[in-house]
């Protein structure tokens, strides 16, 4: 992957995740992931822990899936797993292309593929989803997002929005050149104008940003945006020591102000920068030329001393055996002269 001379250094992180049904609905439409591409873990509901990111970093994400009943979580959750797979390959391949383009081709496998299902079955009909993801690998964060699912920026008390929804209000602002006058329904509120499965194309927004230590991620579904101000945001941010306290008083606030949509979100704490780390199955036999030189020498010396306690062991085993031989011969010399055969005798001694 295209990265500066900063890819060989390691990211310090603290993450938290949670979802909420909410207090309306029947289901929960939402789904995350985290994806750690230099190890086989992945954490499906709830995570919290710090962790050092191995050098092809990790993948978090979110989606809002809509379609009613089963379609709408359906295609939030295999979304999110489309893309983990297809990156997870690209991962594997050593693949040289930018992280952002590999983003923009993993959304839009998956929305090809949750397309075709919309319109090839009819109980998916309609089906589709939002998706909002940062990969940090190093110092780098690189964001995709499609929908209104947001991602913010935590650093030095200011609260940022790092993506712009796409929602019916944003695209007439877009067309007019100017904010709307009239108010929205509520209907025209919740519509968006950008999901995974809905055309059989989907243009994918895609940035990049540098990430220091002390900064703090917020990616979250509109069941926390539509009902929570950004202010009360940051402020739970702000005040919120560990990432899983923020996400569990978020999703509070959420509840408080009337829990009218699933909520879920995730809060990912960026720590130092360290030097490359040794993964268990994936690097424990690394070694620098020192360490093999001096282990060379080592093994030299063992086998030199292995050697020679052989030797001892060997004369003083046959010691025995060659004096008893050589009194077995001398016997027989003599008593040959006496013309005695001695094979009885001399079997009886080698086998005293």
């Amino acid at each position: 992957m295209k990265l500066s001379a900063e890819e060989n250094l390691n990211l310090m992180v603290d993450v938290a995740a949670m979802s909420h049904l909410g207090l309306v609905r029947e289901n929960n439409e939402d789904s995350h992931n985290i994806v750690i591409f230099d190890s086989e873990d992945i954490n499906d509901n709830f995570v919290d822990g710090s962790m050092v990111l191995g050098s092809h970093g990790a993948l978090y994400s979110v989606a809002d899936g809509m379609g009613g009943g089963p379609a709408g979580k359906e295609a939030s959750s295999k979304s999110i797993q489309i893309i983990e797979n297809f990156l997870r390959k690209q991962v594997l391949s050593n693949n040289n292309k930018d992280p952002k383009d590999l983003l923009v081709n993993a959304v839009q496998s998956a929305n090809n593929e949750i397309y075709f299902q919309s319109i090839t079955d009819r109980r998916r009909s309609g089906m589709g989803t939002t998706f909002a993801a940062i990969w940090l690998i190093g110092s780098h964060c690189f964001m995709s997002h499609v929908g209104d699912s947001r991602i913010y920026l935590l650093r030095s008390h200011e609260l940022s929005q790092l993506t712009e929804d796409h929602s019916y209000q944003n695209m007439i602002r877009d067309m007019k050149g100017e904010d709307l006058q009239e108010p929205l329904s509520p209907e025209q509120k919740s519509l968006i104008s950008r999901a995974i499965g809905v055309r059989r194309t989907l243009p994918v927004d895609v940035d990049q940003i540098d990430v220091t230590s002390g900064d703090r991620i917020l990616i979250c579904t509109d069941g926390l945006t539509d009902l929570v101000s950004d202010e009360t945001i940051r402020r739970i941010l702000l005040s919120r020591k560990r990432p899983r306290e923020a996400c569990r008083d978020l999703i509070r606030e959420a509840l408080h102000s009337g829990g009218s949509d699933n909520v879920t979100v995730m809060t990912v704490d960026c720590g130092s920068l360290q030097g490359p780390t040794v993964l268990p199955g994936l690097c424990e036999h690394t070694e620098t030329r020192k360490g093999l030189a001096a282990r060379s020498i080592t093994g030299a010396i063992r086998l030199f001393l292995g050697l020679l306690r052989l030797f001892f062991l060997l004369i003083v085993g046959f010691l025995p055996h060659g004096l008893v031989r050589i009194a077995a011969a001398t016997h027989q010399y003599f008593s040959s002269k006496k013309k005695e055969p001695l094979q009885t005798k001399e079997h009886d001694l080698l086998n005293e």
